[in-house]
Parts: C-alpha cells; structure tokens; sequence
C-alpha cells in the first residue's frame, strides 16, 4: 500500500505488516529527501548570515584569478625581454654548439674521474702543487 492510498486511521487498521513496511520506507524515503533539502537551505542561510562567498563565486574568482595573473606575467615578460627572440634564438643556437665542440674535452671516465687526471681549469689549487 502506498501513502497516498491511505485515507484515514482504518485504512492503517486494515494493512498486513508488509504493507506496513512499504508505507514506512515510503515515508522513511520522503523525510530523508525533506531532511536534505531543508540542511541544504539553512547551510545556505548560514553562509549568507557570516557573509561568505557563494561557492560558484569563489571558484569563478579563482579562475579569473589565474586567467589575469598569466596576462598579466606575459605582459611583463614581453616588456622586461632584453632581446628579441630571433636574437635570443641564434644566442641559444651558437652556445649549443660551442657546447657541442666542447663535449669531448668534457668526458668523464667509468670510476667517475677525469681520464687524464684533474683539468686544469677545473683544479683549485696554485699551479706549482696542480702539476705535482
């Protein structure tokens, strides 16, 4: 039996116990739905009554947050540039080369050292004790 068939108290009188466990889980499913719906309006009350945000607000924010922040870093980043990006294109260009040529010079051997002992550029001693 459903809650709206149930007229008055002998219509309850009258219903088996299965009947009567449908009816509460009917109105068990009717509170919790209720129950939901007014938790929801007072936290909405309360979030007005402290004077915060709504929730789609802060998230529109923060978005409009991150959007300005990269307009503006790439504003400053275009303005503060020391050189255009062609120039800075071939400057990179040219240091990958000289690294390049550069590279043999710099191999270190299997036991983590130089093969031929320390570089001289790269010792830190005075040179009487670097050749010694």
């Amino acid at each position: 039996m459903r809650m709206r068939d149930v007229k008055d108290m002998g219509d309850l009188r009258d219903m088996s116990s299965g009947d009567m466990v449908d009816l509460l889980d009917e109105l068990r499913a009717v509170a919790r739905r209720r129950g939901t719906k007014l938790l929801q309006q007072g936290r909405i009350q309360a979030r007005r009554a402290i004077g915060a945000p709504d929730p789609m607000w802060v998230g529109s924010a923060l978005f409009a947050g991150v959007v300005l922040g990269a307009v503006v870093g790439a504003v400053v980043a275009f303005l503060m540039t020391p050189m255009p990006g062609r120039e800075a294109r071939q400057r990179l260009a040219q240091q990958a080369e000289q690294m390049r040529e550069r590279m043999p010079e710099m191999k270190i051997g299997h036991n983590g050292r130089h093969p031929g002992g320390v570089p001289e550029a790269l010792d830190h001693r005075p040179s009487s004790e670097a050749r010694a």
